[in-house]
């Protein structure tokens, strides 16, 4: 099973001690992380020599760049540039995991917004990747908020054919809401779960896919 763990680190702010703790998730396949300070990049790469990194800016704060890390040991055959704000992109990463491709979103979107322009910045990413039939998985920082199960957005995503794992988990550490979630399309994802870590606001969480 392709195993992905996501994050957001808030904007990294322990990364001395964090990043020594994800150096150590070993039997993780593709780690996707938002909020990853641009300027930690090369001291980062430094702690993983053998992977691959896709990087691309979601957002500046006080004048400091910070966006999506999408970093794997499985090779990377494609990337599409998908924009979804004027200063919030995202790749498509397209991968091989054991002879099977599959493609995968790392995505981060808007905080300071509403949920229907949230909903817009799905449509892009969607618009953008519904033509391939390889196994796909969208996954990170929704900033959509809930405090039970986000039926909505689950109806959304199926009638697009993405299934997740429908249970109620809090992925916000101070507010108590789910703020983080996964999707996958011709695939199925078989285990899902919450690390209990506060190297951030956000807990990480991990899935095993079957594709």
């Amino acid at each position: 099973m392709l195993r992905v763990l996501s994050y957001n680190i808030q904007f990294g702010r322990k990364w001395k001690i964090l990043f020594p703790w994800l150096a150590k998730q070993k039997n993780v396949d593709v780690f996707c992380l938002q909020e990853f300070p641009e300027n930690k990049i090369d001291e980062f790469q430094n702690m993983f020599p053998h992977y691959q990194f896709v990087f691309t800016p979601s957002l500046r704060v006080l004048k400091k760049t910070y966006g999506v890390l999408t970093l794997t040991r499985l090779k990377c055959t494609k990337k599409i540039h998908i924009a979804i704000g004027k200063t919030n992109t995202v790749y498509a990463t397209e991968f091989v995991y054991r002879h099977q491709h599959v493609l995968l979103v790392n995505l981060h979107l808007t905080f300071f917004s509403t949920n229907k322009q949230r909903y817009a910045q799905i449509k892009k990413i969607l618009d953008s990747v519904i033509s391939h039939r390889i196994p796909t998985v969208l996954i990170g920082d929704f900033n959509i908020p809930s405090f039970v199960v986000n039926n909505k957005l689950i109806a959304y995503m199926r009638d697009r054919k993405f299934e997740t794992f429908e249970k109620r988990m809090v992925t916000h550490r101070l507010t108590r809401v789910q703020l983080d979630y996964a999707f996958v399309k011709n695939g199925e994802i078989k285990n899902i779960a919450i690390e209990r870590v506060s190297f951030s606001d956000h807990y990480p969480i991990k899935i095993e896919v079957t594709l």
